[in-house]
């Protein structure tokens, strides 16, 4: 590809081709029985060049999307870590619902199912519970909404992406109201017109003068007592009048 893209430059004088493959150094020397190198061969037909070898290591910056890792540079995996499960944790020990909930799960974790508790969060059915925490409420909603996996979606979608991973009581109200007060979302309304379907030709005339076209020419200079030249042409043999008149014109006048 690359000789492809830049041949009239290699046609002027000769040029170095690098290669990690030891064995294309003799590409000009062996037979070729591939139809790779044949391939490759053919594209190179009528160029002055020179193949070089280069070890792997000595050709870092290219072989480095092509090449694994040395094992000594890899010495350690992150994973993202989201803040507000701290911020929820501590929200627990100042809401009096939460705190009553966490330490009957925390005693037993099937005393108030469908609720549970895992590494220290409450879930709902296997979901996030988030309470009364009205900031976090509002956190999730514009997580989902605002960011571009939500795209500023509609009441519907979003509240399917929120109930995916969180709970509370009221939570589709608080979409609704959030959702309606979006400006982005207010302003970019989909297109619920119909389909206008496929678009349909004209009708052939079946004569002259049966279908014609009318349309002005305006802002010509005054030639005579006209400056406007209106344009009649017939639709079934091209025919066209050129008809001078005179600003201003009117409906009585142009029939």
């Amino acid at each position: 590809m690359a000789v492809d893209s830049w041949r009239h430059y290699l046609l002027q004088s000769e040029f170095i081709l690098h290669t990690d493959q030891k064995s294309l150094i003799h590409l000009n020397e062996q037979r070729l029985h591939t139809p790779w190198q044949q391939k490759v061969f053919t594209r190179l037909l009528g160029l002055c060049y020179r193949i070089v070898y280069r070890r792997g290591e000595e050709n870092s910056a290219a072989d480095a999307l092509s090449r694994r890792p040395h094992p000594k540079t890899l010495l350690a995996l992150s994973s993202p870590t989201h803040d507000w499960l701290a911020s929820l944790q501590q929200w627990y020990s100042t809401d009096s619902e939460a705190t009553d909930l966490l330490t009957q799960l925390s005693l037993d974790s099937a005393a108030r199912p469908p609720f549970s508790l895992r590494q220290g969060v409450i879930l709902y059915k296997e979901r996030i519970w988030l309470g009364s925490n009205a900031a976090l409420q509002n956190k999730v909603i514009s997580a989902l909404h605002d960011s571009a996996v939500g795209g500023h979606s509609d009441v519907p979608a979003t509240f399917a992406k929120v109930r995916q991973l969180f709970y509370w009581l009221g939570m589709c109200a608080a979409i609704h109201q959030y959702v309606q007060s979006c400006a982005v979302y207010a302003q970019a309304k989909p297109d619920r017109s119909s389909y206008p379907g496929l678009l349909q030709p004209l009708p052939v005339p079946k004569a002259s003068w049966e279908v014609i076209s009318m349309d002005f020419v305006e802002g010509l200079p005054t030639s005579g007592s006209a400056n406007v030249i209106m344009v009649v042409v017939d639709k079934f043999s091209r025919f066209a009048h050129f008809i001078a008149l005179r600003h201003p014109i009117s409906v009585a006048s142009v029939a």
